[in-house]
């Protein structure tokens, strides 16, 4: 059964075994000098501390269960307020257990290097998920295995081209972000490209096309993964990016987007508000409720939440934004005795005020949906 489900990972028939590619790892970024890292680090533990001071953990979500097993050297640096130890912990952040379960982490870095072969097929997989993201942009056109040509592309295409097409659509230069050492991907003249990266272009695609030009446009994310989203989605225009997650994710989200952003161009638990990235815990959720956003979104984690917060999170997205975008799974795997994963559609459904637009396959992972949602009009 696992054989089989690998075969279905892959997003094209790899007929002609695994695609040529160039592997890259990344080294450490050499933009800042050690005082800009500790102010940054700071400003993350203060952030942190004022975070998980009304912090309510989930029983049911699955995140509790990944906080007590991974992150506790991570929790206790941060807790302490020690710069140094954080620090050392964000740089070793795709070796480490920092980024468990949301990017590249010590256990993934370990079965990715675990052989030539399995480096070659994750970083071909890389190739294979760009390719795909060149189709669901309309870049390239979409194989048919009943007429014309077939299991061509994932070949054939010019990735290092494909990128700067895909930024041409955007309408940014699309790069990759260097935040840490180890980060292992597809090398391009654009940078290090790897899964996470190529999710959040298409999130960021289909949050411009979804915001219409407004230069005034509001997104919320909820459960921003590493900032990757808001990173892209802020180049292609939106004007006020808000993340809510975990106050230990909030941590990794900061390091990540005033890297990518500047530290001028993030907003932290505390901080204030205003345009550009702001990032908070969900213990400022009612704060976060007096704005009107444009747009909800939600990848790859509403699921993974207890019932009752998924399913306060999906009426967040009806009171308080014009649209709500998820991309998820909907395994339904056990979580724990007591608790599974959740279906987004699901709980849609039990929320009175949301109209579902559309529901389709996800482009770029096979067992994923997409949909978009709209809150009805009341009165």
């Amino acid at each position: 059964m696992s054989d089989l489900r690998n075969e279905f990972t892959n997003l094209h028939p790899m007929h002609k075994g695994l695609p040529e590619v160039r592997v890259a790892i990344s080294t450490p970024p050499a933009r800042w000098k050690r005082p800009e890292l500790e102010a940054t680090v700071d400003r993350i533990c203060r952030a942190y501390l004022a975070a998980s001071r009304d912090h309510r953990a989930d029983d049911a979500s699955l995140w509790t269960h990944i906080e007590a097993k991974h992150f506790r050297p991570f929790h206790d640096a941060l807790r302490r307020h020690d710069v140094a130890s954080t620090l050392a912990l964000l740089e070793q952040m795709f070796t480490g257990d920092v980024t468990h379960g949301f990017d590249q982490n010590g256990e993934m870095h370990r079965a990715i290097l675990s052989s030539d072969h399995a480096t070659r097929a994750y970083v071909a997989r890389c190739r294979d998920m760009l390719v795909r993201l060149g189709e669901a942009l309309g870049l390239l056109t979409v194989e048919n295995p009943e007429q014309g040509k077939w299991a061509e592309n994932l070949y054939a295409t010019d990735t290092d081209r494909l990128i700067v097409r895909i930024g041409g659509l955007l309408g940014f230069a699309v790069t990759s972000v260097k935040v840490a050492k180890d980060r292992i991907g597809l090398a391009t003249p654009r940078g290090i490209f790897a899964e996470k990266d190529l999710h959040a272009l298409y999130t960021a695609s289909r949050i411009r096309t979804e915001i219409h030009g407004n230069t005034a446009a509001r997104v919320c994310e909820i459960g921003g993964g590493t900032g990757r989203v808001a990173h892209y989605a802020t180049l292609a225009g939106v004007a006020e990016y808000t993340i809510v997650d975990l106050p230990i994710v909030n941590a990794v989200q900061a390091w990540f987007t005033m890297h990518a952003r500047g530290p001028e161009s993030v907003r932290l638990h505390g901080e204030g508000t205003g345009g550009g990235v702001r990032i908070v815990p969900p213990s400022l959720l009612r704060e976060v409720a007096g704005t009107a956003f444009d747009l909800v979104v939600n990848q790859d984690s509403l699921p993974e939440l207890g019932r009752e917060v998924a399913l306060a999170y999906v009426r967040f997205a009806r009171d308080h934004a014009r649209r709500f975008l998820s991309i998820n799974h909907e395994a339904e795997t056990q979580i724990s005795a007591t608790s599974r994963h959740q279906v987004v559609a699901r709980l849609a459904a039990e929320t009175a005020g949301m109209r579902r637009l559309y529901r389709s396959p996800y482009w770029l992972r096979t067992g994923y949906v997409e949909e978009l949602y709209e809150a009805e009009p009341t009165g």
